[in-house]
């Protein structure tokens, strides 16, 4: 997988979700918990455990501090954008965790967010996730 996430530029991102709270019902929502361990982090562990049988995981996630960034970027497909805070308006307005139609997110397409891009980073504490 490492490979594949690495050679192709699909996978390149940086990607990033509309709805913070997404993060915190990832699997309800079929997608990667991001908050226990990146994708790519993950793959590698895992490539490790396959050939030389012993798991790192244990090693990143007590050194690793989960956090959310916060960053601008350009609106490229807006209809999506629309749908997504719709979608999330509507289960937030009645205290449910959003859904699978607020996924919508975004692709940089390979490029670093910039620093005068970030508008903040939360660092989450255990309890939080």
């Amino acid at each position: 997988m490492f490979q594949l996430r690495t050679g192709d530029k699909i996978h390149w991102g940086p990607f990033g979700h509309l709805v913070r709270e997404l993060h915190f019902n990832a699997s309800e929502n079929g997608l990667h918990d991001y908050l226990w361990l990146p994708e790519l982090v993950e793959d590698v562990c895992k490539a490790y455990q396959k050939k030389y049988g012993h798991d790192l995981k244990p090693h990143y996630l007590s050194v690793l501090h989960p956090c959310i960034v916060w960053f601008e970027a350009d609106i490229v497909y807006e209809k999506g954008v629309l749908e997504t805070a719709l979608s999330y308006a509507y289960t937030s307005v009645r205290d449910l965790p959003p859904d699978g139609n607020a996924t919508f997110g975004i692709d940089c397409d390979g490029k670093s967010v910039s620093r005068s891009a970030i508008a903040r980073i939360e660092f989450l504490q255990p309890g939080q996730m």
